[in-house]
């Protein structure tokens, strides 16, 4: 009896097999181009980590002549300040 058993046993061990390797064909499938789409976000990421300098954008004070001058001390020649409002030369002196 048990060798009667035998050949069914080995049929289905191969149906299983054959299932197995279709479900592992797909599943490989699925895996290959979820990899693929991670890639290309890897690529993105990394153009935008590369690129990041030219879009940021920042502030940077930069003292002018002006500025300079008035913190050293030094003599200042405003030309027609007699013209400009009492409330921004007051600011200026």
């Amino acid at each position: 009896m048990r060798e009667h058993n035998a050949p069914k046993r080995k049929k289905q061990q191969e149906t299983t097999n054959n299932k197995s390797s279709n479900v592992d064909n797909d599943n490989l499938d699925e895996i290959a181009s979820v990899l693929c789409e991670l890639q290309q976000l890897r690529h993105q990421l990394m153009q935008m980590n590369t690129n990041k300098h030219r879009y940021t954008m920042r502030f940077v004070w930069c003292d002018s002549a002006f500025t300079r001058a008035y913190e050293m001390g030094d003599w200042i020649v405003l030309d027609n300040v007699n013209c400009c409002r009492y409330d921004e030369m007051v600011i200026v002196f």
